[in-house]
């Protein structure tokens, strides 16, 4: 934490200790195997919305359009080389390089702005945050709840964004952080709230062995890859699923989203007995991409998971029986006729069974 951010927070620990407690915003065949890590090859863009209502004007934004150096760089590169004709060999090797090297360095330029652009945002949102907390002790003697004041006083400021801008100036150990942007702090503070400390996020890292200095070189993409492979992993963790971390981190590497209804579908092969790794590492194989037809093995794989969810479906039938009219009879008989022929196959049978 640097000597300003220092500063801040000491201000920010009267704030706290006037208010005694920070309010937290509402919730929120032969098997292949893969890789030990999936290396992220692709810088993942980045978006945000606005902080407020926006009055930028486009003179402002024609200053950090790109540069007349590299226009030029580009403009004397588009006159080299020769465009072959029909038949002839031309070596445009050296060109061809050439191009290729000016991508790469527009492209890390872009991305630095982007990566700056988010520290930008972020240390402007705490500061905000910072100010509300101020804001909403003054206004405590005035018979108004802060809600209602803020939303009459700080209109241009949206409800949610407000809310998450006062969590994340609440949490000092989230601010050296505060490039890899507003989204990941505010999940980064979830997963942790429940830990002990004065720094869960940076106790967050080292359980995860996730290196971080603040004098060291660090790759962003691999950084933020590592980082959301840990957020994702508490919210398996705070589900109650167990995960291989590696595991995670190849899934987060190959753009799987780790959203609720993943999370569900992983927590529900595991409950029924299944393995949950076993999608995962399927997801892994195929590129993260599910196969649009399941071979055997797949379909046997999910048979729990299914007969788990029809499990729930026919409890929930059987609490409210005026359900049974909405029942296809066909349906329901011909299921009937499968699982009774399944049974007569001796799967069921109890010697196998005590086997």
């Amino acid at each position: 934490m640097t000597e300003s951010q220092k500063a801040v927070f000491k201000n920010f620990k009267s704030i706290e200790k006037e208010e005694k407690k920070v309010p937290q915003p509402a919730n929120e065949a032969e098997t292949a195997s893969a890789p030990a890590i999936i290396n992220q090859t692709e810088t993942e863009p980045e978006y945000w919305e606005y902080m407020g209502c926006d009055s930028t004007a486009l003179t402002e934004i024609d200053i950090v359009s790109i540069n007349d150096e590299e226009q030029k760089l580009i403009k004397k590169w588009m006159t080299k080389g020769k465009k072959p004709k029909k038949g002839q060999i031309v070596n445009n090797d050296a060109v061809i390089e050439e191009g290729v090297e000016l991508i790469r360095e527009i492209s890390g330029e872009a991305n630095k702005l982007i990566n700056i652009a988010n520290k930008n945002f972020a240390d402007r949102a705490i500061q905000i945050g910072l100010i509300c907390h101020k804001l909403k002790t003054l206004i405590r003697g005035n018979k108004q709840l802060w809600a209602v004041w803020a939303e009459e006083n700080l209109p241009f400021i949206a409800k949610r964004n407000r809310e998450k801008y006062m969590l994340l100036a609440s949490r000092p150990d989230c601010w050296p952080f505060s490039f890899l942007g507003v989204d990941r702090l505010e999940m980064l503070c979830s997963v942790t709230k429940e830990m002990e400390g004065d720094n869960p996020i940076g106790d967050l890292l080292k359980n995860y062995s996730i290196p971080f200095d603040e004098g060291t070189e660090i790759n962003m993409s691999e950084f933020k890859a590592l980082v959301d492979a840990a957020i994702n992993q508490e919210r398996l963790i705070n589900n109650g699923v167990t995960i291989n971390f590696n595991l995670v981190t190849n899934i987060v590497n190959l753009g799987v989203d780790f959203d609720k209804s993943m999370i569900k579908r992983l927590k529900d092969i595991q409950d029924c007995g299944g393995n949950p790794e076993n999608l995962l590492e399927r997801l892994a194989l195929t590129g993260g991409k599910e196969e649009v037809e399941s071979s055997p093995e797949m379909r046997l794989q999910d048979f729990n998971h299914l007969a788990n969810r029809l499990i729930k479906t026919l409890d929930f039938i059987m609490s409210d029986q005026n359900q049974l009219a909405k029942i296809d009879k066909d349906s329901f008989s011909l299921l009937m006729s499968k699982l009774l022929s399944i049974q007569e196959l001796g799967i069921m049978n109890d010697k196998e069974n005590a086997d």
